[in-house]
């Protein structure tokens, strides 16, 4: 009853800790109960329906995988004749719809359908509205893949019929209407009947206005409602469409609740329409959009996923910064860089703080938060451990799996710990913004030992932003001559040139200016050098050092196609150019770096430093799929001797 209860409360609050606490109760039922007892069924029914909760939230295939095994032990081991056989069933068809629609294998579209049991559920019975629009999911799906009009005339009499059946006041009222005017949609997309576009819109409104605030799939509504208000903008041109589809994808991507890929959705919508209309409200599009990637790429997935997540919003940030400089607010596009870039680094890098300040003022806190993380860090380094297990012989599968799914369970459950410990946090007087996007005056710390270069490629325009510790504004180097198409093509000459290189044996390589088909390094790093890297070092007034030692240093923070070039060679390498004062190298000494919070100094540094150098080399002789490098133990003798000396 409680891990019912919870799963409820899931459906209502969106609170990951319920639906967390839901499936270790489910599981302990499951465990605990003879799979003679029809109880224990009906546990594996709940829990496939809980781990398919975690799924449509989180994303994680293996949760969809779970699921489906669970709903089919379920389905088969229950007679013909018992009550539930048909509900086992009708949840076994959906999962195989979630499963056609994330990775797209056709027989699981058809598994879907042939399990679907609408014609043998009776009429009146309370679960036939829910079974005639789980149908309806499926011949739309059906028709948006194949296209046969007639799946989608069987989706909409479906849907039409499980609206009709479901009374007012049913919690399911709002998703039922609004899978009818998806449908309206499609068939007006199909053949243009502006009575279907209507009747979509109205359908929408509908589910919009009856859904409370606050509920998780309120976002998805006005997602739909504003993707309809959007299609009659494009048919009719009625900039008050355009203005209606803006205010709903605004209040979707604003949402406290909500699945975070709905969400994220929407202010990308946001964005895409405020950019078609200059409308004044773009940049708050982006802002919402940005402080959405920490929750998209959240914590407690696992590493290759956050990166498969942040993958949807690979150029946005980059669109954002420049969107920001176009209104001449450069500080606030340091800021927006940073916090969109290298959000998994920049996440696995807090989990390493030590928090001083906390510490100073709620030792507790700081104690219980330095632990969670290092227990987090560690669950995550494992858990990608249990994927490698994944790869060995099939006898060790099984083994692997079940490891994976405990540590899977156990990152989450930490970083659940922690985001609820993290909110406590927060609450206490000044830690309110306590690990939360930084402001320009302390990032600006972060170029204590010399200027950071933020370099931003967007599409319509290339700028270089720079950081002196001293300055309380940005130095903003707009890079006219400098285009996308250019750092993408100077990208793919790189590519050229390496691979050219790659076929070349190492006795071979004596040195010569390389060249292939009219591309050589010469026309590669002057064109870097002119269009980006001379603007920056005269906005910075640097000039030549005739002395290596007297350089001084500088930190490149690229960004796009920038983050592929060799911005510390680039200069003018002909022989008429031999005198100092055409390459990086005679101004600065380069250095990169992902963010600007790597960069910072710490308030409490565990090492003095001696005045000594120290330096560390990593020697990689040997990589997969790539020839043993003979030459790495050598030079790196001659490294250390030189340290030495």
């Amino acid at each position: 009853n409680l891990s019912v209860q919870l799963l409820y409360r899931f459906e209502r609050f969106g609170d990951l800790a319920d639906l967390q606490g839901a499936i270790t109760l489910f599981e302990e039922l499951v465990r605990s109960t003879s799979v003679w007892d029809h109880r224990y069924l009906r546990g594996l029914a709940n829990l496939g329906s809980a781990l398919m909760y975690r799924f449509e939230r989180l994303g994680e295939l293996s949760d969809l995988e779970e699921a489906i095994s669970r709903h089919r032990v379920a389905a088969d081991l229950t007679p013909h004749s018992h009550p539930d056989k048909l509900g086992f069933l009708n949840n076994l068809g959906n999962t195989f719809l979630t499963r056609f629609e994330r990775i797209g294998e056709l027989s699981d579209l058809e598994d879907a359908i042939t399990r679907n049991v609408v014609d043998l559920t009776p009429h009146g019975h309370p679960q036939k509205p829910g079974r005639l629009s789980n149908l309806g999911n499926t011949f739309l799906t059906r028709f948006d893949r194949i296209g046969e009009l007639s799946d989608l005339e069987d989706a909409i009499t479906r849907y039409r019929d499980a609206v009709d059946l479901t009374p007012h006041g049913h919690l399911d009222k709002p998703g039922r209407l609004s899978n009818l005017g998806s449908a309206f949609r499609a068939r007006f997309d199909r053949l243009g009947e502006l009575s279907d576009l209507e009747n979509a819109i109205s359908r929408h409104e509908d589910a919009v206005d009856i859904t409370p605030h606050g509920q998780p799939d309120k976002p998805g509504y006005l997602c739909n409602l504003g993707n309809a208000f959007r299609t009659r903008f494009l048919r009719h041109g009625d900039p008050s469409n355009l203005e209606q589809a803006i205010f709903l994808y605004s209040c979707a991507a604003s949402a406290s609740t909500g699945p975070i890929r709905v969400r994220f959705q929407a202010s990308k919508s946001w964005i895409s329409c405020t950019r078609q209309k200059r409308h004044h409200s773009l940049l708050h599009a982006y802002s919402a959009a940005i402080s959405l990637l920490p929750e998209l790429a959240w914590i407690g997935l696992s590493l290759s996923h956050r990166y498969d997540e942040l993958g949807r919003g690979a150029d946005m940030v980059r669109e954002a910064a420049a969107a920001i400089l176009d209104s001449e607010l450069p500080e606030t596009a340091v800021e927006w860089l940073e916090q969109g870039r290298s959000v998994v680094w920049g996440e696995l890098y807090k989990l390493r703080s030590s928090y001083e300040e906390l510490s100073a003022a709620h030792p507790d806190h700081a104690r219980r938060l330095r632990e969670l993380s290092a227990a987090l860090e560690h669950a995550g380094t494992t858990r990608e451990k249990s994927l490698v297990l994944l790869e060995q012989p099939s006898s060790a599968t099984h083994r692997a799996t079940e490891s994976l799914q405990q540590e899977a369970d156990k990152h989450r459950a930490l970083a659940i710990e922690r985001d609820k410990l993290l909110q406590e946090i927060r609450g206490f007087p000044g830690f309110e913004h306590f690990l939360l996007r930084k402001q320009f005056s302390q990032l600006r710390a972060s170029a204590h030992s010399g200027p950071v270069v933020i370099l931003n490629a967007a599409e319509n325009r290339c700028d270089a932003l720079i950081v002196l510790a001293g300055l309380d504004h940005a130095i903003h180097v707009p890079l006219p001559a400098f285009t996308f198409q250019r750092s993408a093509g100077l990208q793919n000459m790189l590519e050229k040139l390496l691979g050219h290189a790659r076929v070349i044996r190492s006795d071979d390589r004596k040195g010569d200016p390389a060249t292939l088909r009219g591309v050589s390094w010469e026309s590669l790093l002057s064109t870097l050098w002119n269009g980006v890297i001379k603007p920056v070092l005269d906005a910075l007034a640097f000039s030549v050092r005739r002395t290596p030692g007297d350089l001084s240093r500088i930190f490149w923070c690229p960004t796009g196609p920038f983050v592929f070039l060799p911005i510390h060679a680039a200069g003018l390498y002909g022989t008429q150019h031999s005198q100092p004062g055409h390459k990086v190298s005679d101004f600065v000494v380069s250095s990169y770096a992902p963010t600007l919070s790597i960069l910072a100094p710490s308030s409490n540094p565990a090492v003095v430093p001696s005045g000594a150098l120290r330096l560390l080399t990593v020697p990689q002789p040997a990589s997969d799929g790539l020839p043993h490098l003979s030459g790495v133990a050598i030079e790196l003798e001659h490294i250390r001797a030189i340290v030495r000396n």
